[in-house]
């Protein structure tokens, strides 16, 4: 079985934990990745092949948000004063989650997300 289908047998998932990079990327789903509108908006498949734009340049597996919104419990964990400044700015209103794909979960408001921030 290819990895994508045993990740798609586990969903939805129980508990979630993501991050975000400074870039204000979460779960591989990166701004200016050409697969970020699916990740984001379509009707990809739950597990999909997102191409980062920072270095590593690996191709990842991630949860579309769809699958991400699925979870019994959403967590987002950051450290830093630099990610909270991000995290500051992705929250407010009208932010093109395509820029920061992190602002779609923290401002979806049928769907809750917990967050925990070390300094």
């Amino acid at each position: 079985a290819s990895a994508a289908a045993a990740t798609e047998s586990l969903m939805p998932a129980d508990v979630l934990i993501l991050g975000m990079g400074p870039d204000a990327h979460t779960a591989s789903l990166f701004p200016g990745s050409p697969q970020l509108s699916d990740g984001l908006y379509g009707d990809a498949p739950a597990v999909i092949c997102a191409e980062p734009t920072m270095a590593p340049l690996v191709p990842r597996l991630t949860l579309n948000k769809a699958a991400i919104d699925a979870a019994g419990l959403r967590i987002l964990h950051i450290e830093g004063g630099g990610k909270r400044d991000v995290f500051e700015q992705a929250k407010q209103p009208n932010v093109d989650p395509l820029m920061m794909p992190i602002s779609t979960f923290l401002n979806d408001p049928h769907t809750d997300i917990e967050v925990y921030w070390a300094p």
